[in-house]
């Protein structure tokens, strides 16, 4: 069994990680984002979803080396749409520019867009099942 076994586990630890707990983008030294930073511990919207072992052992993985990984050691289960899913969680923290204003702003926008394309919910924001309101 993984790790992550449904979206909605993977995205809540992406939003709890980014939202809640406000960490910043995961930048390398030479300005782009990275998997995980060790001098700061900072991580990118998939390396949150790993230990600090398992992170800075993938961090100069590519893509699909990283998904590869990731289905090794049981973090996420198999399949395509896993690969997606996690692009997009992805692309939420890498499209970031400083010209966007506030990161945590931004990839709170993008994750619940992510949210709505994929009908997770929110945390902290539950849906009341019969009138379609937050309860």
């Amino acid at each position: 069994m993984a790790r992550y076994n449904t979206f909605q586990d993977a995205f809540g630890k992406v939003w709890e990680y980014f939202v809640v707990e406000r960490h910043p983008q995961a930048m390398a030294d030479d300005g782009y984002c990275a998997w995980f930073v060790p001098a700061t511990g900072d991580k990118c919207a998939i390396g949150c979803l790993m230990t600090d072992e398992e992170a800075s052992e993938s961090r100069y993985y590519n893509e699909l080396e990283l998904r590869d990984f990731m289905r090794g050691r049981a973090i996420i289960p198999e399949g395509d749409a896993w690969f997606q899913f996690l692009n997009l969680l992805q692309a939420a923290h890498d499209d970031y520019e400083p010209s966007d204003g506030d990161f945590h702003a931004f990839i709170e926008t993008r994750l619940r867009v992510v949210a709505n394309e994929y009908k997770l919910a929110v945390p902290g924001e539950a849906m009341n099942e019969r009138h379609g309101e937050p309860s």
